[in-house]
């Protein structure tokens, strides 16, 4: 059950920022343009990934999509971040869509790295704990 929840969270950030880059508030320069593109591959990942994928063998089947995925993000959310952060500071794009961006590159960045980070803390803490 908490699996599919996050998964449907995830397919929602995931389509509401192509949705509100697409259609609504559009990048206008080149640079917001290839950032834009980055963030739609990263979308396209997530949807990947998000596919039902078996968990049985060893190692199990979605074990590769995520390890590519994770390794591929390693490489393109810096990218992607400097180009919001050129962006940003030529003062020649829209606030809203480097805000959306940004907010969507935060939450990646969160989702990747911080998470599965802290996760691992505490599960090395509590072993340590429990000895």
């Amino acid at each position: 059950m908490t699996v599919t929840l996050i998964k449907v969270v995830i397919a929602l950030i995931v389509g509401g920022f192509v949705a509100v880059c697409y259609l609504w508030k559009r990048p206008l320069t080149d640079l917001g343009k290839v950032s834009r593109r980055l963030c739609a591959l990263n979308a396209v990942g997530w949807v990947i990934v998000l596919l039902p994928w078996s968990t049985k063998g060893h190692p199990p089947t979605v074990l590769f999509p995520i390890a590519i995925f994770w390794l591929l993000n390693f490489i393109l959310l810096p990218v992607i971040g400097l180009l919001l952060w050129v962006c940003r500071s030529d003062h020649d794009e829209r606030k809203p869509y480097v805000a959306t961006a940004a907010l969507y590159l935060a939450l990646n960045i969160t989702v990747l790295y911080i998470v599965p980070f802290i996760s691992l803390a505490l599960g090395t803490l509590r072993e340590f704990w429990e000895r």
